[in-house]
């Protein structure tokens, strides 16, 4: 518990670490429902680095009383995910859990998505190890290009 609490600050950079992201991948899934809402925050910005905010539990809630800040939150959470998958260490279930948030929270802006399924299509057969992923994955496959389908 307290081993995963002095992580934070850190998750994003040791998700895009190639040792430390297995590590984190470990603690995520043995931390308890509060330290991995926490976790996943940090993906969505900043603002969620130092201060951690305990009415936030999905990637919607930080942009729901404020909808202008969506675009920059969705711009920040793309440029996080962006940094994992050019590593390829998209195999965590904490990655899979914020990319099926942003999947499922762009699906009404089609060149966003776009871009995002484009970067992940290679990366869909290391997302199936999970149930986030594969949902990720499903829709990363239905949104994309005949082309890239292949």
């Amino acid at each position: 518990s307290k081993l995963v609490d002095s992580l934070f600050g850190h998750i994003v950079r040791l998700a895009g670490h190639s040792i430390a992201s297995g590590l984190l991948d470990v603690m995520y899934q043995g931390g308890n429902r509060q330290q991995r809402t926490h976790m996943r925050q940090e993906f969505y910005g900043d603002l969620y680095r130092k201060a951690k905010d305990s009415s936030v539990k999905t990637l919607s809630d930080t942009y729901k009383e404020a909808t202008n800040m969506k675009a920059s939150i969705l711009g920040s959470v793309k440029a996080n995910l962006d940094h994992v998958a050019n590593k390829n260490l998209v195999d965590s279930s904490l990655v899979h859990c914020v990319m099926l948030e942003y999947l499922r929270a762009c699906e009404d802006e089609e060149e966003k998505l776009e871009e995002t399924v484009t970067a992940f299509a290679a990366l869909v057969p290391h997302m199936l190890s999970t149930k986030e992923g594969s949902e990720a994955a499903v829709i990363c496959f239905y949104k994309s290009t005949p082309k890239n389908r292949r």
